[in-house]
């Protein structure tokens, strides 16, 4: 698994006296038991709810692939295998690998 900041992450959408003071931005923040520590700032509350979600979205998509065998030969599999293919390389992308785009789906 990728190297993310521990912790399920979350998201606070800006509060009234900020709204007020013209600060729209979300606070993302990682949380382990009852410390946070502080991500960042995104400038709206739909990519903060999504940039929040996104280490629960890796793990269940590593889970996913972990799960799901690759049906070599098989032609009525080909688009699930493009697709485990196409999430791998996110995967990989995501966790740095410099050649993702060189690596070609198993036949």
């Amino acid at each position: 698994m990728s190297k993310f900041t521990p912790g399920k992450w979350i998201y606070y959408p800006p509060s009234e006296n900020d709204v007020r003071e013209g600060l729209t931005d979300c606070n993302i923040f990682s949380v382990q038991g009852r410390i946070g520590h502080f991500i960042g700032t995104i400038s709206t509350e739909e990519y903060a709810r999504l940039v929040a979600a996104a280490p629960e979205m890796y793990e269940a998509l590593e889970t996913l692939l972990d799960e799901l065998p690759i049906i070599a030969g098989d032609s009525r599999h080909d688009a699930l295998a493009l697709a485990i293919y196409e999430a791998q390389k996110l995967l990989a992308r995501i966790d740095g690998d410099s050649n993702v785009e060189k690596k070609e789906p198993e036949p």
